[in-house]
């Protein structure tokens, strides 16, 4: 095999146990870190890739230990023992953040960034989705072997960027060329044109599309820049831009171990469309209503559609799937068990519960 000098410094580096668990889950290291190794500078993070849905939760389930049971409802994708990984040593794995497009780990020295924004069948797909050549390598562990771009090796020796103009996100590519250009890279008038020329063939329709073009901007929340309200423009989104004093910094999240199969394996409860929910009988002006405290939405007694947020305060109402669950509260001082059907809701994950925003209705109680 090429490159075996390059392969044995990279395993070393992440260790016997990550190595086992990559090998596993069919990943693939591309990118900044496969870079460094090339030009021997120091590895700031390993972007890891995967090939499917599935190959990722090997990963996590794996390296959280916790191979799920099929008796659980609540555990999507649950492990066969083929999929098992058993470590050698003491594995622990930190979550550190999450974003649109990675969730960031720390194992021993290294940090770990499982890229969830898309699946890669192969080396070359991520290459597509790189801006500039240098870049484009990677490592397989389903099959041992680096995967290089024609172009990388002069790139990187020559410390040149030459832009890819499939990129995904072109507008991304404008601030990442200062940060080569601070690493001792240079680039030419032709292909700073190219960049300019992909960002003009951009489709922004959408403050949905334009927020994803810039969600790359790590360390910004970008969603809070814009006011989604007003009817999309590019000159109402560089009218925004221009009133804003300092670009907000995003919430680090480090999500728990449910919260990470929530975002990745999806809802379990996705096919549901009832919820229970403990709530406090009131009359008001002579109608009945039944009151959600945390929320402080009040469910006519009718049926009638209500509509709940989000807020500062709470995350919507909490969703209990199962009756057994609410039962374990105390009915008192007029509360009541609630019967709530969804009629277009949105369904998040906090560390402890599901919550539940939008539009529903209540359609029976219990006390």
């Amino acid at each position: 095999m090429q490159y075996e000098r390059y392969k044995t410094i990279l395993l070393r580096i992440l260790g016997e146990d990550m190595v086992t668990l990559l090998k596993k889950s069919n990943a693939i290291i591309a990118g900044g870190s496969i870079t460094s190794l090339f030009s021997q500078s120091e590895i700031n993070d390993f972007d890891v890739y995967f090939r499917s849905k599935e190959d990722m939760i090997v990963f996590i389930r794996n390296a959280y230990k916790k191979h799920g049971s099929t008796e659980n409802e609540e555990d999507l994708y649950v492990l066969t023992d083929e999929q098992k990984v058993k470590f050698e040593k003491a594995f622990n794995i930190t979550c550190q953040n999450q974003t649109a497009r990675s969730i960031t780990f720390t194992q021993n020295s290294n940090t770990i960034q499982l890229i969830h924004f898309a699946y890669f069948q192969n080396a070359e797909e991520i290459f597509e989705s790189y801006d500039f050549h240098i870049n484009m390598a990677a490592f397989d562990f389903s099959t041992e072997d680096f995967i290089i771009h024609p172009y990388f090796l002069e790139s990187v020796a020559a410390r040149r960027l030459t832009f890819n103009e499939h990129t995904r996100y072109p507008i991304m590519s404008t601030l990442r060329v200062q940060k080569y250009i601070d690493r001792g890279y240079t680039i030419n008038r032709k292909e700073m044109f190219k960049i300019g020329l992909t960002c003009s063939m951009l489709n922004l329709d959408s403050w949905e599309k334009l927020i994803d073009q810039l969600s790359g901007f790590y360390g910004v929340e970008v969603s809070d820049l814009f006011n989604k309200e007003v009817p999309f423009t590019m000159e109402a989104a560089l009218d925004m831009l221009d009133k804003v004093y300092e670009l907000p910094e995003s919430e680090i999240i480090a999500p728990s171990f449910d919260q990470i199969m929530f975002l990745i394996a999806g809802n379990p409860y996705e096919k549901r469309t009832l919820i229970f929910h403990r709530l406090k009988k009131q009359d008001i002006n002579g109608k009945t209503f039944y009151h959600d405290p945390l929320t402080g939405t009040n469910f006519p007694s009718d049926g009638k559609e209500v509509e709940i947020k989000a807020t500062d305060k709470n995350r919507g109402i909490i969703a209990i799937y199962d009756e057994s669950e609410v039962r374990s509260w105390m009915i008192h001082d007029g509360y009541v068990y609630g019967l709530i059907q969804y009629v277009d809701v949105e369904v998040t994950r906090s560390v402890v519960n599901y919550h539940a925003t939008g539009k529903m209705r209540l359609i029976g109680t219990k006390s």
